[in-house]
């Protein structure tokens, strides 16, 4: 009979497994002892990122362009909220609206005498596009266009209207004798504008404004038309020879009531004088301005298809 083998220590069968274990892990496939992602019902949501408002690349517009430093000077008209720039004689900065929809963007412009008239621009989504400046009466607002602005934009024309000096968002105090420069620069502004169609440049104006539309688009080249909303009969002396003479050929729109003495006599009188093809349009009663475009849907309809003619 053998004698009993002392028994192995603990340690050296612990020592074996060990060893068997890595011998055992040299022969797997590693990749496939990783865990395998599982889809789940619950989207992985992203947490909502900074919005901030895109740089808009300016462009510069060389003097060269319709003898722009004679008119604009030594300032010129910042289109944005922002404070006005001025720069040097030689050129300004225009800098293009955002992509456009009926948003009211901000426009400021820099008159001759450094007062700022505010405004908004309705920009149409066709490139290019004939654009309007809309000038309200001075004992009323912007608000005045209210109604014609919509059918206007649907009809693929940029809108930008002003609040006159010593209105609305506009400082100073108002001042007839420098409202048909001050229209006048704002027209040879926006006419640069991108996206705008150059040949199709118009100013409208209600009352008084309308006969400054009228002496303000004669004063320059950049505006190709006017349209009158009840025009009045003794302001701006728009029947002067110097007025005719220098609005030439331009086609002319002219809405009046009939019973609106005044009007209706300038309307009358100036489709007889302009030399161009006048557009007159009158209706029954007294209405004017803004009363008259609310009551006359029709006289839009005809306003807007002149405009895109």
């Amino acid at each position: 009979m053998k004698p009993d083998r002392p028994a192995r220590p603990v340690w050296s069968v612990l020592f074996i497994l060990c060893l068997l274990g890595v011998v055992g892990l040299g022969g797997c496939d590693l990749e496939a002892l990783a865990p395998t992602p599982t889809a789940t019902d619950t989207p992985f949501i992203l947490p909502a990122s900074v919005t901030v408002n895109p740089i808009v690349p300016t462009v510069e517009v060389p003097d060269d362009e319709g003898d722009l430093d004679g008119v604009f000077g030594t300032r010129i008209a910042v289109f944005t909220a922002a404070a006005p720039e001025v720069i040097g004689i030689n050129r300004f900065t225009v800098t293009p609206p955002p992509l456009p929809t009926l948003s009211n963007v901000p426009l400021q412009f820099v008159m001759s005498d450094g007062q700022i008239i505010r405004g908004g621009l309705f920009a149409s989504t066709q490139r290019p596009a004939p654009i309007v400046l809309l000038a309200h009466e001075p004992d009323g607002g912007s608000a005045d266009w209210t109604v014609l602005i919509p059918p206007l934009h649907a009809a693929g024309v940029s809108v930008v209207v002003v609040d006159l000096r010593g209105h609305g968002e506009s400082g100073g105090n108002f001042n007839s004798t420098k409202l048909t420069t001050d229209l006048r620069l704002v027209i040879e502004r926006i006419a640069v504008l991108p996206g705008v169609d150059r040949a199709r440049v118009s100013i409208g104006g209600m009352g008084q404004s309308a006969n400054a539309a009228l002496v303000a688009c004669a004063s320059t080249e950049m505006c190709r038309s006017a349209f009158l909303i009840s025009p009045v009969l003794d302001a701006f002396e728009v029947t002067s020879g110097e007025v005719i003479g220098s609005y030439g050929g331009r086609p002319l729109f002219i809405a009046a009531a009939r019973d609106d003495v005044s009007g209706f006599a300038l309307l009358e009188l100036l489709t007889r004088e302009v030399r161009g093809a006048v557009r007159q349009v009158s209706f029954p009663g007294s209405s004017r301005g803004a009363v008259l475009l609310l009551e006359q849907p029709t006289l839009i309809e005809i306003l807007i298809v002149w405009l895109k003619g």
